[in-house]
């Protein structure tokens, strides 16, 4: 399984808003890769005053061996 955040907040198309996106693919060998994506709104997320160019969203630097801890 691997998942992938966009680098950067999009425009809402249509909207006042912006969102980013995460898309998570889960793979088996030798079977068709299913792939999940949310569009994730950041408007609740950061104050309103706050520009959108001081918001940025940091890689996981935990190792994901898929033991659980």
């Amino acid at each position: 399984m691997s998942a992938k955040v966009s680098p950067h907040c999009e425009n809402w198309p249509g909207k006042n808003g912006h969102y980013f996106t995460l898309r998570t693919t889960f793979n088996q060998p030798g079977h068709l890769a299913t792939v999940v994506a949310f569009d994730l709104p950041i408007n609740d997320l950061i104050p309103p005053g706050m520009p959108l160019d001081s918001f940025r969203i940091e890689p996981d630097a935990t190792p994901s061996d898929g033991a659980k801890q």
